[in-house]
C-alpha cells in the first residue's frame, strides 16, 4: 500500500459563480490520475493524484471509492492513519466530511464521510 494516497474531489460551479461568468479551471487527464489546473489565462499546472472524483460524484460513491475502508482497516490493525480535507474557502470540504448543514435537513444520501466512517468502524468492531 502507498504511504500517501491523494484523492481529489471537485465541486460543481455554484449558480452565483456561473452568473458572473466563472468556469471550471480543472481538467482531468490520464483517466483520472492527472489534473490540469488553469492558474492564469496562459498558465496551467499539472498534478498527479491517486484518484479523481468529478463534480457530480455522490457522497456514497465518494465514500465507497476514496479508500477510507482501507485506512480504517489499517487503523483498527494499529497503524496510524489520517484523512485530510484541503482546499480554499467554499471548495466543498465541510460538505464532503459532514454533509449539508442541519438547516437543510438530513437525507441519508448526503451524509458525509465522517458519519459513514463511524458506521463502518462500529460495524467492524461489532
Amino acid at each position: 500500500m502507498e504511504n500517501i494516497k491523494a484523492v481529489v474531489r471537485v465541486r460543481q460551479i455554484l449558480c452565483m459563480e456561473r452568473k458572473v461568468g466563472d468556469v471550471s479551471c480543472v481538467e482531468v487527464q490520464e483517466c483520472g490520475k492527472k489534473l490540469a489546473v488553469k492558474i492564469l489565462p496562459t498558465k496551467t499546472e499539472t498534478y498527479r493524484c491517486s484518484k479523481f472524483f468529478p463534480k457530480l460524484t455522490s457522497q456514497q460513491t465518494f465514500y465507497e471509492q476514496c479508500g477510507v475502508h482501507d485506512l480504517i482497516d489499517r487503523a483498527l490493525a494499529g497503524h496510524s492513519v489520517n484523512i485530510l480535507a484541503f482546499g480554499e474557502h467554499n471548495a466543498g470540504k465541510t460538505y464532503t466530511l459532514l454533509g449539508p448543514p442541519k438547516s437543510l435537513g438530513s437525507c441519508e444520501k448526503h451524509v458525509g464521510l465522517v458519519s459513514r466512517t463511524l458506521k463502518h468502524i462500529y460495524h467492524k468492531l461489532d
